[in-house]
């Protein structure tokens, strides 16, 4: 494994919201406001970095502090992964 050649970090500040099911409607795929607004948070902060799509591997490190204790790690993973999908890659 190699050391990463470049880095981008950044703090989304407010509360962590974890991915919950999709509910399927008749108009496609439905998610709740709040996770909605949580998702285009992670998005702002993201783009302020300005800079093209990453190719290649990619290592992701999350921190969430006051997370939920009844929400696992992978859906809190999942609402920043997907958030971050045609913004860094």
């Amino acid at each position: 494994m190699t050391a990463p050649s470049e880095t981008a970090r950044f703090i989304v500040w407010g509360q962590a919201v974890p991915a919950p099911r999709a509910r399927i409607t008749r108009r496609g795929n439905y998610y709740p406001a709040r996770y909605e607004a949580w998702r285009s948070l992670v998005q702002v902060a993201a783009l302020q970095h300005g800079r093209p799509l990453w190719e290649g591997d990619i290592t992701l490190g999350i921190v969430i502090h006051g997370a939920r204790r009844n929400a696992d790690w992978d859906n809190y993973g999942k609402a920043i992964s997907d958030s971050l999908e045609g913004i860094f890659y």
